[in-house]
This record gives C-alpha cells, structure tokens and sequence, in this order.
C-alpha cells in the first residue's frame, strides 16, 4: 500500500490513539460497529461513507476539518 491511499483510515487511527481511545471504545462512542472501525484503520475499506466518517469525527468529539487535516 501507498502511503496515501489510506488517509482516512491513518487519520482516524491517529486521533483515536491521541484521544486515548481503543477501536471498541471509538465505535461504542461513534454508534459504528467495531468491524467498521477494525475495516477503515485496516484498509479494508478506503473509502467510508460521508456519515460514516462523520460519526467517527463525533465520537473522537473533533470537526471534519479536524480529522482531515494532514499531520
């Protein structure tokens, strides 16, 4: 894998870790089930949906802008 074809996933890996939070304790606070949390950091899916994606930016309790911004 490339190093950006996973931005999504590496940033939502990136925040959950500074936030302190496990994959299980991410998807309970973001109502997305873990298998969707485990696929997206995993590359499995690239792409998650905007609603997806928004519920994760919810749960980490930062902005869309936020998750997205490069690190």
């Amino acid at each position: 894998m490339k190093k950006d074809e996973n931005i999504v996933g590496e940033q939502i890996k990136l925040w959950r870790n500074k936030k302190g939070f496990t994959q299980e304790g991410l998807a309970r606070r973001s109502d997305i089930p873990l298998s969707t949390i485990q696929k997206i950091e995993g590359s499995i899916v690239k792409n998650p949906s905007i609603n997806t994606i928004r519920a994760i930016a919810n749960g980490l309790d930062i902005t869309l802008d936020e998750l997205m911004e490069m690190k």
